[in-house]
């Protein structure tokens, strides 16, 4: 019967959280504080009181089931598993969503732009507030909404008709160019270190590739097969192809694009606020830029070679290599010089993590090493003993860092505006959510997403910012209960509704810049949700068919499924 139990529990996890756990960390921060999801649906919060530290107005709302947490500058929105919203923060930021809480029921998904955020409903409509104007479109956001990207201070949905619409917090600096009136197929962000603005750019049905928002500067490079975008503070433009060339446009700093080397074997692109780095399919990289935030990497040149990812401060990159050492160049203050870590970086690091100006580094052993601006996290000293093993994930603020341990506990250090969580420390001493994306085995910690197979030499996996379309709708019938979560409010109401993962999946960009594709992890969570479901109903049919019992009844008595463990098969 135990095997039953762990079978049915594992598909739980399998249908309903895998394709979409990877969407939101467990961690979310906001510039100056942090919120953490723990595994009973609860969530703890600190740092700065007035920028989502202290949410102590909501403590109530949020003693229980939190399915994920979103964080902008300075506020944070939880959305609960029964589709409800949750905010605190800076009121103007979404922190206050009482002028539209009658509206934040049914809720699919919440985006966080800068000082915004948005809720796609089951129906397909809208809900919006925090420093935005929805005053010329709102009538256009009522049905039909497939998804809301998020970019600087605005948002664009995508709706099935194949138009998009634009709002933010300037009600007329949003308009569209003719191209987005039908026929998009796809619309992304453009890509940049932590400070985003406006700037979005979409694909349409005959392939052409079309930029808008204000901080976009007319390409004068044709951006047909695009795969991803990116910019830098300094108005410089890149787009990654997927014939793995990149073009170029906008302002030339002091290291100008290599465009020759540029043409083609291109894996990925990373960005600081003023420079870039490509890392090529043969594992070497180029970069290009202002030379002091990253674009001048000739003092390493030599070093870069068998790289398999790039991570950026504001001023600084590091790059991860297949022997497990790491590379770091640009802004010294901020994270690009390395040399007093230097002998514990040459091996063993699995994954980095970054403020605006100091790295983190995870090993393999559980340890963390830091460097960069000491009062930004790359002083770690006072927590040593601490973050000297156990550490299976690492979650950054602008400002701090917050390390999950395999105990379930967490440490924080840096700024104290979040580095601090002294105040909230017997709340964090256990209980909190694993991360989804970052699985720890006994002997190594792997990323929980398809590999991918154009590296020549290496193994590249998915990071926490790779995401997979997930759709809720509700169910008019409980009979199907091999696809339902029921979760009891009182001794006899019982509300259900179902998760479909998988369905839309598309290639995304994880945190290091590299494209990897995650239909290969929906595949076989769909797969395996088609196996136990033929269990299921075996058992059934041995167990009870003859005694006139349900499946649904059948399966609650045989295996035990309930659902106050609901929280971990949604958590993200």
């Amino acid at each position: 019967m135990l095997f039953f139990r762990v079978v049915f529990k594992a598909w739980l996890f399998l249908c309903v959280g895998t394709a979409a756990s990877c969407t939101i960390s467990v961690i979310a921060s906001t510039w100056k504080a942090f919120a953490a999801q723990k595994v009973d649906g609860s969530v703890i919060t600190w740092g700065d009181s007035g920028w989502g530290g202290d949410s102590s107005g909501v403590a109530s709302n949020l003693s229980s089931g939190a399915a994920f947490i979103a964080g902008n500058e300075g506020a944070f929105a939880a959305k609960m598993l029964d589709g409800s919203v949750v905010t605190w923060g800076v009121g103007y930021m979404g922190g206050d969503s009482s002028s539209v809480a009658g509206y934040l029921t049914g809720v699919d998904k919440v985006v966080a732009s800068r000082q915004q955020f948005a809720a796609l409903k089951l129906d397909g409509s809208v809900v919006s507030w925090g420093f935005a104007d929805l005053s010329l479109v709102a009538g256009n956001l009522t049905s039909g909404v497939i998804e809301v990207v998020d970019g600087g201070k605005g948002f664009v949905a995508r709706k099935q008709d194949g138009s998009l619409v634009a709002w933010g917090s300037n009600p007329y600096a949003y308009a569209l160019p003719s191209e987005a009136s039908s026929g998009v197929v796809s619309v992304h962000s453009f890509q940049r270190a932590f400070l985003t603005h406006d700037a979005w750019w979409a694909v349409k049905v005959d392939g052409s590739v079309f930029t808008f928002g204000q901080a976009v500067a007319t390409p004068t490079v044709d951006l047909t097969g695009a795969e991803a975008c990116y910019y830098t503070a300094l108005s410089e433009f890149a787009a990654k192809k997927t014939d793995g060339s990149v073009v170029t446009w906008g302002t030339v700093q002091e290291i100008p694009p290599p465009n020759a080397s540029l043409s083609s074997g291109v894996d990925f692109l990373v960005v600081t606020s003023g420079a870039f780095a490509a890392r090529m399919l043969d594992g070497s990289v180029s970069t290009w830029g202002r030379a002091s935030w990253g674009g001048d990497s000739s003092a390493v040149a030599g070093q870069l070679s068998a790289v398999k990812a790039i991570y950026v401060t504001k001023y600084a990159f590091a790059a991860l290599k297949v022997d497990g050492s790491v590379i770091t160049w640009g802004s010294a203050s901020q994270g690009g010089n390395s040399s007093q870590v230097a002998d514990k970086l040459a091996s063993g690091v699995v994954r980095i993590r970054a403020t605006d100006s100091a790295f983190a580094a995870l090993k393999e052993d559980g340890s963390v090493v830091t460097w960069g601006d000491s009062g930004r996290g790359g002083d770690s000293s006072a927590v040593a003993g601490e973050l000297s093993s156990g550490v299976d994930f690492i979650k950054a603020s602008d400002r701090a860092f917050a390390a999950r341990k395999e105990d379930s506990s967490v440490v924080t250090w840096g700024d104290p505006d979040g580095g601090d969580s002294s105040a909230v420390a017997s709340f964090l001493s256990s209980g909190v959510a694993e991360d989804p994306c970052f699985t720890i085995t006994t002997t190594s910690r792997t990323m929980t997403s398809s590999t991918r197979t154009t590296s020549t030499f290496t193994t590249r996996t998915t990071s926490t910012g790779t995401s997979a379309t997930q759709t809720t709708t509700s169910l008019t019938s409980t009979t199907s209960t091999a696809s339902t979560v029921s979760t009891t409010t009182t001794t006899s109401a019982t509300t259900t509704a179902t998760l479909v993962v998988g369905a839309n999946v598309e290639i995304t960009e994880d945190d290091d810049g590299a494209h990897v594709s995650i239909e290969a992890v929906a595949g076989i969570a769909g797969a395996v949700a088609g196996f136990i479901a033929m269990l299921a109903v075996a058992c059934w049919f041995a167990r009870c068919r003859g005694s006139g019992v349900s499946l649904y009844s059948c399966l609650n008595c045989v295996f035990g499924a309930q659902t106050s463990g609901a929280t971990a098969t949604t958590s993200v």
